[in-house]
């Protein structure tokens, strides 16, 4: 792989941008990124599915977090052309 197209590919890795639409059903959003004004395809957010917490023998499951339209959030692709995305969380 040449130089230049493995440069793009690592600076498109991890980015931080806004979430523009939020498909809830799906939890799928949409995000602007911040550096580059370039408005992603639909990314999957990603869930801690099997967490929860558990104090004095009762358990407590944790609930599905969804961003929502202008939460700033951070972005990790694949390091591949044309890779997935996921939201990794809110900052």
């Amino acid at each position: 792989m040449e130089q230049e197209a493995l440069r793009k590919i690592l600076e498109r890795m991890v980015q931080e941008g806004v979430v523009s639409a939020v498909d809830a059903g799906r939890r799928r959003v949409r995000v602007k990124f911040l550096t580059t004004d370039i408005y992603s395809g639909w990314l999957a957010v990603l869930q801690h599915t099997g967490a929860g917490v558990q104090a004095a023998g009762h358990t407590a499951s944790v609930t599905v977090w969804m961003p929502k339209v202008n939460d700033r959030v951070v972005v990790l692709y694949l390091p591949c052309p044309d890779s997935d995305g996921y939201v990794l969380g809110g900052v």
